[in-house]
């Protein structure tokens, strides 16, 4: 992991997360590490194999938080951030698992909520989510079988609904 401060990448300075086991040198698709920014924040999250979901947070001065557990017993996670907001979906480790989402503050997950419903049919919104924002709308996608399934917040995660613009 690199720091940046002030447009300067800080050479030989080692950000130590603890975060060996969730990384996958031969295989991108097998990492379990996010990271979300902006301008002024960084947030990094790892998921290790035994489902214990790390974070540290780095400042616009590349001064970094101790890497702390946010959470234990999580399988998939993804984090993004929009508008000084880092919001964290998760799935439990178990298959056709219910997606959460909460809000990143202060080292800690907050607000936490289901945004859908997912059923033990394995219907509805299950499993492994997926995050994006941009302009203040974060989207929040999983998958039924072959078919996507999106939803949206317009408030930093607070309330979600169905994603807008799909017919």
């Amino acid at each position: 992991v690199g720091r940046m401060a002030e447009g300067q990448a800080r050479a030989g300075e080692v950000l130590p997360l603890g975060l060996r086991a969730a990384l996958s040198l031969t295989d991108p698709e097998q990492d379990r590490v996010r990271v979300a920014c902006d301008a002024e924040h960084a947030d990094l999250l790892a998921l290790r194999e035994d489902g214990l979901l790390l974070g540290a947070s780095c400042d616009a001065a590349a001064r970094c938080t101790e890497t702390a557990a946010l959470l234990e017993g999580a399988g998939h996670a993804d984090v993004v951030r929009d508008g000084g907001t880092t919001l964290v979906a998760w799935a439990p480790g178990r298959e056709l698992a219910e997606v959460h989402v909460a809000t990143l503050a202060g080292g800690r997950l907050e607000a936490e909520r289901i945004p859908a419903a997912c059923w033990h049919s394995g219907e509805g919104f299950c499993g492994p989510p997926r995050l994006a924002a941009d302009n203040g709308r974060i989207l929040l996608a999983t998958r039924e079988g072959t078919d996507l399934l999106v939803v949206e917040s317009a408030d930093g995660g607070q309330t979600w609904r169905a994603m807008r613009g799909i017919r």
